[in-house]
């Protein structure tokens, strides 16, 4: 038999007031420990490292007048991991209506080279598509290009992939409730869950590298109003481009085998480009949840009937393959009537 008991859980928050509490707030998050136990200089002392970082930073620029006092509250949050995330926001649901975006940092801090690892940028799901994908797509790229170093770190390159939703840690807590969320990880690591997971096998220019990231990416959406907005939606645009392209060519390979599924392979290909077009759409118009107006409404627009002019573009192609595979393989290029779910 089981019973629930009030308990208490070692949570803590911090926060850099808004200046306009209608505007939303943001979230930045690190697990402290997944159990007692089983703290890691990776996972995740780094984690906690990096956003504390992140915080003082900021902080200390707004009390020094250097930059603005934020439009939107910017809250810091270290947990016992997805657990402590689930209560916080138990504890204040009003959080559900008002964050626009979450970011959590796990193992954000490896040395590259001990562990042989590379940082994945865990993208926002389908179901959740946002102008997030693009804001850091722009800021990894940035630091790609510029000397970003410390006087201990190795200083190596800066290694990175843009990878689709995974689960698994602090964001998927977020995603479940509709908020955007993204993880910065290092993945594989040699040292995982082991007692050699030790401070030695962190790299302070990796850290800064992503702390970079993570600062200036929720200091721009804590100040971002029309004109932030309407930047992101064309970033949004180029990038959902991009994902209607690539999904397009991977799809292509779905059309190989006999002749009678040929078809049903076409079939879902252009599911998969309608899919990729689907994600970028709501990638753009997430944007109007930054300050709409007309102009910006009107920009999305034309920037969505961009995307659809791409998702044609690449059914046309996909069309073409369908053709030529039927014909090699002598049967009729016919199209298989839609399914029921998909005429409701």
């Amino acid at each position: 038999k089981t019973k629930r008991y009030p308990s208490k859980m070692n949570v803590v928050s911090a926060a850099i007031p808004g200046t306009d509490p209608k505007a939303g707030d943001l979230m930045i998050v690190a697990h402290a420990f997944e159990t007692i136990a089983t703290p890691g200089g990776n996972d995740n002392c780094s984690g906690v490292g990096t956003t504390m970082e992140i915080a003082r930073t900021l902080a200390r620029l707004v009390r020094d007048g250097v930059l603005p006092r934020p439009k939107r509250t910017i809250h810091f949050l270290w947990v016992p991991e997805i657990s402590g995330t689930r209560a916080y926001l138990f504890k204040h649901p009003e959080l559900a209506d008002t964050l626009i975006a979450a970011m959590n940092y796990d193992m954000p801090g490896s040395d590259l080279k001990k562990t042989d690892s590379y940082l994945r940028m865990k993208m926002t799901p389908d179901s959740v598509p946002s102008y997030l994908n693009g804001l850091i797509t722009n800021l990894l790229q940035f630091v790609d290009q510029t000397e970003i170093r410390t006087q201990t770190g190795n200083n190596g390159p800066f290694n990175y992939r843009l990878v689709p939703f995974i689960a698994a840690s602090d964001h998927a807590v977020f995603l479940g409730a509709g908020i955007p969320a993204m993880q910065f990880n290092h993945w594989p690591d040699n040292f995982y869950h082991s007692s050699a997971d030790t401070v030695a096998m962190t790299d302070p220019t990796e850290t800064k590298r992503i702390g970079f990231v993570g600062a200036a990416s929720f200091y721009y959406l804590a100040m971002a109003g029309v004109p932030e907005a309407k930047a992101l939606a064309w970033e949004s645009a180029a990038h959902g481009e991009r994902w209607i392209s690539e999904v397009a060519r991977q799809s292509i390979r779905l059309m190989e085998g006999d002749g009678a599924k040929l078809p049903d392979q076409y079939a879902a290909a252009l599911n998969k480009v309608t899919g990729a077009f689907n994600r970028g759409k709501g990638g753009v118009e997430s944007t109007l949840a930054l300050g709409a107006d007309a102009g910006l409404q009107s920009l999305v627009k034309t920037l969505v009937g961009g995307l659809d002019s791409a998702r044609a573009s690449q059914e046309a192609k996909l069309e073409a393959v369908f053709k030529t595979q039927a014909a090699a393989l002598g049967i009729k290029p016919v199209m298989p009537a839609p399914s029921a779910r998909a005429i409701e």
